[in-house]
């Protein structure tokens, strides 16, 4: 590398790091605890939207039947979205690749979802919901591996609020 590009490199990666740690934006809380308070429950009211529960009674559809209903789905849905850029603040970025492209790929699933339930369309709605799925287990496929075991038994907000409190300490 030439001298000059060379200091120029330097340069730059000053001005980033500077400019970085003038950023308005403040983290209040920990990846894990953002995921049980926020994504889980977002996530979960888009999905329960539109589901078929068989009993012994029988079957049941459940979809959004009142503009106050969809409203509160399509509410979810710009939350989910507006949330994935939440991962892309400070110290909640792991890398610069794959966990900006999920962070993204979860926009756009919360943007799809806003569509649907902006044209009340429980079907696409339902197909919107295996995009978020596939998001966030591809995310925690590759991140979170090994935090929880399936027979674990803990709550997952109180595990959360567990491991916020360890990667702020």
């Amino acid at each position: 590398m030439k001298p000059r590009s060379w200091a120029a490199g330097i340069l730059l990666s000053c001005f980033v790091l500077v400019s970085c740690a003038d950023t308005p934006f403040r983290e209040t809380v920990g990846t894990r605890l953002l995921m049980a308070s926020v994504f889980d429950p977002t996530a979960d009211r888009i999905w329960n939207a539109v589901r078929t529960e068989m009993t012994l009674e029988g079957t049941t559809e459940f979809r959004p039947e009142t503009d106050e209903e969809w409203n509160a789905v399509r509410n979810a849905a710009v939350t989910l979205a507006e949330s994935g850029n939440l991962l892309m603040i400070g110290s909640r970025v792991r890398d610069q690749n794959d966990w900006i492209a999920w962070s993204r790929d979860l926009i756009s699933a919360g943007e799809m979802a806003m569509r649907a339930a902006e044209a009340q369309d429980p079907e696409r709605l339902f197909e919107v919901g295996a995009e978020i799925y596939r998001a966030c287990d591809g995310c925690h496929s590759q991140y979170w591996v090994g935090q929880f075991q399936p027979d674990d038994g803990r709550a997952v907000v109180e595990a959360g609020e567990r491991f916020d409190r360890e990667e702020n300490e």
